[in-house]
């Protein structure tokens, strides 16, 4: 499936398109060390003709509720998946060196089962919630939110039960964990990287240590790096499409009097604000090439000369026209246009890109207390991430 939009139309549309055509796929774009069995990578439509029996639902249909958020219960799936295959593989390879009937090794096993057995049964009470609700034209608004905001906390839920259940398979097998023809090896390897999101303290991290007069976070779902801004900014403004995750990031920071947030689709509804920290969270893959330009325009006529733009991208394939890299790369390269030479640093982790950008001279290497690395490696030396045209150098 692939998202697109027809003419001068806003709303995005879907589309079941063939991919069987070898020669339009690239697997080389994948870069990434997890899930290429998945034979990831991106996939040229250039050209390719469609009848109207390609499309799916009408324009509007892929945002509309509860399907957009709540449908995340599809990738959680996929995520428990991972995790009991990665147990089953744990408790094969434990009985083939005979220490099965280890009491201690019984004891990680038998925690990692029922946490994921635990997760399962929690899913497939959030996923029937959210198909009924999508099924019932009658259902309330209300009933929709809260079917919404259980998919959210789910996705939550999943995630750390798979670190769990990652740590419990690593301590248990050691260096077996780690060999590459342990079937082991791979199933730890992809589903650390399926479940993985850019953490917030990653991103804490690729900021200069100073205070924010204005942040915005654009993409900021429920709230958990608004949280933490608030304690370096003055103020903080939240951006999502979302109303139920807002929600739930207004109670989460609730007790925060210098956060808001804000509703709103992107490029128009960006804030006419001049902050100094903007952060886009996985936010410019969703857009389309024209739409990144304006945003960047919008953004560079606001910037104050000492301000930064932090970019986090997933790398992984995506339903949309853009990927996370080639968003991130034309975004840059736009903001630049707009704002004039820039400065920039690339780096991230497992599965996700993160850019720090600034006007060319206001660079600072003094990273963030916070989070768990102490700068971002200079992209200027990886010819993996060529400088966007018209940037300047850090350093």
């Amino acid at each position: 499936m692939v998202t697109f939009r027809l003419g001068q139309e806003t709303a995005t549309r879907l589309a079941l398109l063939p991919v069987a055509d070898r020669r339009r796929h690239r697997r080389q774009d994948w870069r990434a060390a997890g899930m290429r069995a998945t034979a990831s990578g991106r996939h040229d439509f250039t050209g390719l003709e469609v009848g109207p029996g390609a499309l799916l639902g009408g324009p509007g249909d892929y945002q509309r509720p509860p399907h957009f958020d709540g449908g995340i219960w599809r990738y959680c799936v996929a995520h428990l998946g991972g995790a009991q295959a990665l147990t089953e593989a744990w408790r094969r390879r434990l009985e083939a060196r005979r220490r099965l009937d280890d009491p201690f090794q019984l004891a990680r096993l038998a925690r990692a089962v029922g946490l994921v057995q635990a997760a399962v049964s929690r899913l497939e009470v959030v996923a029937l919630a959210i198909e009924a609700a999508g099924a019932d034209i009658s259902v309330s608004a209300a009933c929709i939110d809260a079917a919404v905001t259980d998919a959210l906390l789910a996705r939550q839920l999943v995630e750390e039960v798979c670190v769990e259940v990652l740590r419990l398979s690593e301590a248990a097998l050691g260096t077996d964990a780690h060999m590459t023809d342990q079937p082991v090896e791979r199933l730890r390897r992809d589903l650390s990287l399926f479940i993985r999101q850019a953490a917030p303290d990653a991103r804490l991290a690729a900021l200069p240590a100073r205070r924010w007069r204005v942040a915005i976070e654009a993409g900021c779902s429920i709230g958990e790096l608004t949280r933490l801004l608030a304690v370096t900014a003055d103020r903080v403004i939240g951006i999502d499409v979302s109303g139920v995750a807002l929600e739930i990031a207004a109670r989460r920071c609730a007790d925060r009097p210098n956060v808001a947030f804000l509703r709103a689709e992107l490029p128009e509804g960006w804030p006419a604000l001049a902050a100094d920290l903007i952060i886009l969270s996985e936010v410019l893959y969703f857009l389309t090439a024209a739409e990144i330009d304006r945003l960047a325009a919008r953004i560079a006529g606001l910037w104050p000369a000492d301000g930064y733009c932090l970019l986090v991208n997933w790398l992984g394939p995506t339903e949309e026209a853009l990927q996370g890299e080639e968003a991130a790369r034309l975004f840059l390269a736009r903001l630049a246009a707009h704002a004039g030479p820039l400065d920039y640093a690339t780096g991230g982790g497992a599965g996700y890109r993160i850019d720090l950008v600034c006007r060319t001279g206001a660079f600072s290497r003094e990273r963030s207390s916070c989070g768990g690395s102490a700068e971002i490696p200079d992209a200027a030396g990886d010819p993996g991430y060529p400088a966007p045209p018209d940037a300047g150098r850090d350093g």
